[in-house]
């Protein structure tokens, strides 16, 4: 008995008109918008400290030249009261006393400190050591490497070893206070 005409049947979801699964493919889920409120909060948390960090290191960078010009002031003020003498009517740098005073003020300091003449001559380098015409370069080193945990007890028992002969007279020196 067929008529020819096709007979649609309808579920209730659909017959009053709200398909779930319809919306559900076009709009997001609640779970899913979390997951992405919590990464985009998550990328602006790090866009943000990135951007503090630069402006925290750009502070860091212009502390550090401040810090190095009151150094050079301080230097240039000691070696104009201490390292000029008069010759005459004009003023002259004592070359040595200015080697002198650059030397322990970049000791004092921690800096590494070049005098350079109006002709553009080095007079003094702190890292340079001057003596009868030689100059000796002097860099710091990193503190000794130990090998192993039983050179370490060796050493100590070396030491203990001493005291005991000696006594406590402290004749033997504690290498890591003497380099300090």
């Amino acid at each position: 008995m067929d008529t020819g005409e096709d007979i649609a049947v309808k579920t209730p979801d659909e017959a009053d008109g709200s398909n779930k699964t319809g919306s559900r493919r076009k709009g997001m889920s609640p779970i899913m918008r979390r997951i992405l409120a919590i990464n985009v909060l998550a990328m602006a948390v790090l866009v943000v400290g990135l951007l503090y960090v630069g402006q925290y290191r750009q502070g860091l960078i212009d502390n550090e030249i401040a810090a190095l010009n009151i150094q050079a002031e301080l230097f240039a003020a000691a070696i104009g009261e201490a390292a000029v003498g008069n010759s005459g009517t004009r003023q002259k740098l004592v070359a040595e006393r200015a080697r002198q005073i650059v030397r322990r003020m970049s000791l004092t300091t921690g800096t590494f400190a070049q005098l350079i003449l109006a002709d553009g001559k080095v007079l003094t380098d702190s890292r340079l050591l001057g003596g009868r015409g030689r100059a000796v370069q002097v860099e710091n080193l990193p503190p000794p490497k130990t090998d192993s945990e039983f050179t370490d007890q060796m050493s100590d028992r070396f030491e203990s070893l001493l005291r005991r002969l000696l006594g406590d007279t402290n004749h033997s020196t504690d290498l890591s206070v003497a380099t300090k």
